[in-house]
């Protein structure tokens, strides 16, 4: 017999997370949580609201996802690859 895993996948947040993100989450009791990028540029606040879930998560970053992109020195001077 196989068992079923329930797997949510949430993307592109755009700094669109709150309380009621994590009720519809209890409602739907999934065995894991993805998310596939787009949390928001430096969205310290709702990664840390993330990270109180109830769920095992993994998150997958996307292109919003920079430290560089709000900073005007980012702006100027964006990462390299491998240094």
């Amino acid at each position: 017999m196989t068992a079923l895993i329930t797997i949510a996948i949430v993307g592109d947040i755009h700094d669109q997370w709150d309380r009621g993100d994590h009720l519809a989450l209890g409602y739907l009791k999934p065995d894991l949580v993805l998310f596939v990028g787009d949390i928001g540029n430096e969205a310290v606040p709702i990664v840390e609201l993330i990270s109180t879930l109830n769920f095992p998560r993994a998150v997958i970053l996307g292109n919003h996802d920079a430290w560089y992109t709000a900073s005007e020195w980012g702006k100027k001077k964006p990462p390299t690859i491998g240094g």
